[in-house]
C-alpha cells in the first residue's frame, strides 16, 4: 500500500507537470487567463402582462420588452391618462390591447400618449367623456419623444365629447413617421376640433407617410364655423413640406362638419378609394401641391350642400372619381377651380396650375363645374396649364353643367362629353357621344360611352373599380371591358373594427 501510495503521486505529480507544459506551450497563441466566451444570445421569451388598474399599468409597461403585450382587464376604466411607450421591433412589436374587445371602455376624462418604436394599440374604447387635454391620441409625447412605425387599430371613438361645442379638441394626432391607423370607428364628434390631424411639422415628421385605411368615420354635424374638418393633412404654415400621407379605403358619412370635410395643406398625399357617403363638404387641396385625388365615390344622393373637390394650388392628378347628385355650390361645388391671390400668403389662395383632372363622372350632380371661382377682388390670378380631359358629365335636370366665373383661357378641355338638359355641350375640348346610363352593382347609376382614348395619362392604370386600363382608356371612371371588378370602394361592411357593428 505504502508504495502504491509513492507511484500514484509520482503519476500525478507527472500529469500536472505535461499540463503545465502544454498550457505553456499554447500560451503564445492564447491567453489561457481569458473568460470563457459567453453564451450565444438566447430570443427572450415574450410576455403577455394583464392588469386591472393604472398602478399595475404603470409598473408594468415600464418593463415592456420587444413581443410583450399589455393587455387592459375588462371593465370601466376612468379618468386614465395613458402613457404607452417602449422599442419594439418590426417582427416584435409591443402591444397595448384589451381582454375582450368591445369588453373595457376608456371613460371619464381620459387620454393617450404614446412613443418609441413598433408600437401597436389595438381595441381600445373611448366613450362617455371627454378627452383630458387638447389631444386625446397622440403619437408623442411632448415635443421630442415621437411613435415611428406604430399602428392603431381596431379602436373606437363614440360619445366622446365636451359638453360646450365651442370648446376644441382633436381626437387622433399623427406625429413622427411611417404609423398606421386602420380599422377604427369614430363616431359623431359634435365640438368643435379636427377627428385626425396629420402633422407633418418639419425634421422628424416631414415625407412621414402615415397611412389611414379601412375606418370609419360616422359623422358630426355642420357647426357652422371653421375648424371643425374630419381630416386635416398638415397647416399653412408648414404647407410646402412633403407629408406622403396616404388616406385610402375609408368610409366617410355624414361628415357636415364644415366646408372642408378632408383639409390637405402639404404635399404629395393621396386621397384614393374611399367613400364619401352624403357629406356636406368637399375634400379641399387648400394649400401644397403634388396631391393626388382618384377612385373615390363621392354619394350626394341629391342632399343639399353635398360636395366634392375643390383645387387650389399646383401639381394635382385628380382621376377616376365617381360624383353622384351632388348639389353643393361654391366652396361645396362638385368641381370647384379657384382664383389665386398674387403673391400670396402661405394662408391664402395660391395660383392654380399644372393641375390635371381626367377619366372621372359626375352624374345627376347640379352646376357640376365651377371654374375660375373666386369673388374677393384680391383673388385675381387665373388657373393656368390646367387640363380637363376624358371625362363624362351627366345632368338631365340641370341646363348649366360648366359656369365660369373669370377667363378660363388657361385651361385646356379635351375629349369630355357633357350631357344637360339642353344637349350637349358644343365647345372646344368636348364632343357629342351617347352615353348609355345603367343600374351598377353598387345601386347607384352608371355612365358609359364607347368613345376611347389612347392621349397619355400613363398614371391611370384601372378604372375607379379596379378594372385594368390599357394604352387605349374608356372615358369616364369606368372601363367597360368585362373585366371582373377588385372590390376597391370603400364600404360599411369593409371599414371600422370587424367586431363592431355599425
Amino acid at each position: 500500500m505504502k508504495y502504491s501510495s509513492i507511484y500514484f503521486n509520482m503519476l500525478t505529480t507527472f500529469i500536472v507537470s505535461m499540463m503545465m507544459l502544454i498550457g505553456c506551450k499554447d500560451s503564445a497563441d492564447a491567453d489561457v487567463s481569458a473568460p470563457p466566451p459567453n453564451p450565444a444570445p438566447q430570443p427572450s421569451a415574450t410576455n403577455n402582462y394583464k392588469v386591472s388598474n393604472m398602478t399595475e399599468y404603470q409598473e408594468k409597461v415600464a418593463a415592456l420588452n420587444p413581443g410583450d403585450t399589455i393587455t387592459l382587464a375588462k371593465g370601466v376604466w376612468k379618468d386614465c391618462k395613458f402613457v404607452f411607450y417602449g422599442k419594439g421591433t418590426e417582427g416584435k412589436p409591443i402591444t397595448l390591447t384589451v381582454e375582450e374587445y368591445g369588453k373595457t371602455t376608456i371613460e371619464g376624462a381620459s387620454n393617450l400618449k404614446m412613443h418609441g418604436n413598433y408600437l401597436v394599440v389595438d381595441g381600445l374604447i373611448f366613450t362617455n367623456g371627454y378627452s383630458a387635454t387638447e389631444q386625446l391620441i397622440e403619437f408623442r409625447k411632448g415635443s421630442t419623444q415621437t411613435a415611428n412605425n406604430s399602428v392603431l387599430k381596431n379602436c373606437m371613438i363614440d360619445n366622446y365629447n365636451r359638453a360646450d361645442e365651442t370648446e376644441k379638441d382633436a381626437w387622433i394626432n399623427l406625429w413622427g413617421r411611417n404609423n398606421k391607423v386602420e380599422h377604427c370607428y369614430f363616431g359623431t364628434k359634435t365640438n368643435l376640433g379636427v377627428i385626425m390631424i396629420i402633422w407633418p411639422n418639419g425634421e422628424g415628421h416631414n415625407k412621414n407617410y402615415h397611412q389611414v385605411t379601412r375606418n370609419y368615420f360616422a359623422g358630426r354635424p355642420d357647426l357652422g364655423v371653421n375648424g371643425a374638418e374630419t381630416i386635416r393633412i398638415g397647416t399653412s404654415d408648414y404647407s410646402k413640406e412633403i407629408s406622403g400621407t396616404i388616406i385610402k379605403g375609408n368610409y366617410f358619412e355624414y361628415c357636415n362638419g364644415e366646408t372642408e370635410m378632408i383639409s390637405i395643406k402639404s404635399c404629395e398625399n393621396k386621397i384614393a378609394e374611399n367613400t364619401f357617403f352624403e357629406c356636406q363638404g368637399s375634400v379641399t387641396l387648400r394649400h401644397g401641391n403634388r396631391n393626388e385625388i382618384s377612385g373615390n365615390y363621392f354619394i350626394g344622393n341629391k342632399k343639399a350642400n353635398t360636395g366634392g373637390v375643390r383645387v387650389i394650388n399646383a401639381g394635382h392628378k385628380i382621376f377616376n372619381n365617381y360624383f353622384y347628385g351632388c348639389k353643393g355650390t361654391t366652396y361645396r361645388a362638385p368641381l370647384n377651380i379657384m382664383k389665386g391671390i398674387p403673391d400670396s400668403p402661405d394662408n391664402g389662395y395660391h395660383q392654380v396650375k399644372d393641375v390635371e383632372i381626367c377619366f372621372n363622372t359626375w352624374i345627376d350632380c347640379d352646376l357640376p363645374w365651377q371654374l375660375a371661382y373666386g369673388k374677393d377682388a384680391n383673388k385675381s390670378l387665373l388657373p393656368v396649364n390646367t387640363r380637363i380631359a376624358n371625362n363624362i358629365v351627366y345632368s338631365l335636370n340641370v341646363s348649366t353643367l360648366l359656369k365660369a366665373y373669370d377667363n378660363i383661357d388657361g385651361i385646356t378641355f379635351d375629349n369630355n362629353i357633357a350631357k344637360g338638359s339642353k344637349g350637349f355641350e358644343s365647345r372646344i375640348g368636348f364632343v357629342q357621344n351617347e352615353i348609355t346610363v345603367e343600374n351598377g352593382s353598387n345601386g347607384y347609376p352608371l355612365a358609359l360611352s364607347d368613345i376611347k382614348s389612347s392621349m397619355g395619362f400613363t398614371y391611370v392604370t384601372t378604372d375607379v373599380d379596379g378594372r385594368p386600363r390599357g394604352a387605349s382608356k374608356a372615358i369616364g371612371c369606368l372601363e367597360d371591358n368585362n373585366s371582373p371588378a377588385t372590390v376597391v370602394q370603400a364600404m360599411k361592411s369593409n371599414c371600422g373594427p370587424s367586431w363592431y357593428k355599425k
